[in-house]
């Protein structure tokens, strides 16, 4: 469980209270360490966050979405596509 010197110092922190709030509230309801939940959630998608909006915000998503949009093609990922540009 959180202490509360350690919770307070977190909020007051260059602004990672600010830019993680749902994750560091979810840990502290549930009991969870936050730096651990932040270094799974990493590790999972395979990126370092800045912020928890980019959970919702996947960069290279929205910019393949928009490529297929304007080009009208899927280009896919390096391996899995169906004709590789060398």
């Amino acid at each position: 469980m959180f202490t509360t010197s350690v919770a307070s110092s977190m909020k007051g922190a260059t602004g990672t209270g600010n830019r993680f709030q749902r994750l560091w509230a979810y840990c502290e309801k549930t009991g969870h360490d936050f730096y651990e939940a932040k270094d799974m959630i990493e590790e999972r998608i395979g990126r370092n966050l800045i912020c928890e909006c980019e959970l919702l915000n996947d960069e290279k998503a929205i910019r393949r979405r928009e490529l297929r949009a304007l080009y009208g093609v899927d280009f896919g990922l390096p391996g899995e596509r169906h004709v590789d540009i060398e």
